[in-house]
């Protein structure tokens, strides 16, 4: 049995394993059933308390640079943005001495490994909704990137955060006095 030999995984990763070799029908049902109906799982899955998960606010899930939104808490929420300016300064330092080479346009910077380019540069515009035999092939490759990034953030990123307990409205938690 799959589900035993892979340490007792969940139904998402035997589904995974699974189709490696067979594209079972109705496999994700089956798997979940696999799953529950195993007595050594139920028993390591006890049941918890919960509390409702608040909604996170629009500027923790839409798509922007590392640094760009920084909230710090000293007594409630206040956006610093003269943070974007520090970090920019910081980011846009070369991470070696400059080159005496006329072809060596710009340094290395630690704003290349954060957002693929020079912080200071202007962000390019959206190509996912351009054709592509309208573009250039660096256009192309940007569009890829961008298509890429769409997809990861709509599929991945939404299955970190998995919200499927918090549909219905519990009691809170009492606190309980001895």
């Amino acid at each position: 049995m799959t589900h035993k030999r892979h340490l007792h995984v969940g139904p998402q990763t035997l589904l995974s394993i699974v189709r490696q070799r067979f594209w079972p029908l109705n496999g994700r049902n089956m798997c979940r059933k696999l799953v529950n109906n195993c007595i050594i799982c139920f028993k390591a899955k006890p049941v918890t308390c919960s509390q409702i998960m608040g909604q996170l606010p629009a500027e923790r899930i839409s798509q922007s640079f590392p640094f760009n939104k920084v909230g710090i808490d000293f007594c409630g929420h206040f956006w610093i943005k003269y943070l974007n300016q520090i970090e920019g300064v910081l980011n846009s330092r070369p991470l070696y001495p400059l080159s005496c080479d006329p072809d060596d346009f710009e340094a290395l910077t630690p704003g290349h490994f954060l957002v693929g380019r020079p912080i200071t540069a202007i962000a390019e515009p959206s190509l996912t909704e351009v054709s592509s035999n309208r573009l250039k092939v660096w256009q192309k490759q940007t569009k890829i990137v961008q298509h890429i990034w769409k997809r990861w953030s709509n599929n991945y990123l939404s299955t970190l955060q998995n919200r499927n307990k918090w549909y219905f409205e519990k009691n809170n938690v009492k606190c309980m006095i001895w």
